[in-house]
């Protein structure tokens, strides 16, 4: 608020609200300034919009992104393991050399 009736432009802020009936909603607040010519700060007003679905959607993708780098990590596991069990079958079924 400081920043604001400096005159300041400030970034949208991001919040959690929680409504009388228990639901949790997303909301950007949102600072616009009206300047006189000088420069000096007039009035502000502020826009409040429900980003709600917008946070639900980054929230599933970062899940799924951290499901899919745990199978990555799990699959490269099981890669490795089988080309090392893959090269001692090889080395198993070759023919010795005699000395």
């Amino acid at each position: 608020m400081q920043q604001t009736l400096a005159g300041k432009d400030v970034a949208p802020i991001e919040h959690r609200i929680i409504l009388k009936n228990g639901e949790t909603r997303w909301i950007s607040d949102t600072i616009i300034l009206f300047k006189d010519d000088s420069g000096k700060l007039l009035s502000y007003d502020g826009v409040i919009q429900d980003i709600t679905e917008r946070k639900q959607a980054e929230e599933a993708l970062l899940e799924l992104t951290e499901n899919l780098e745990k199978i990555v990590v799990t699959r490269t596991v099981d890669l490795e393991q089988a080309k090392l069990e893959a090269e001692q079958a090889n080395k198993a079924s070759r023919p010795s050399s005699p000395r």
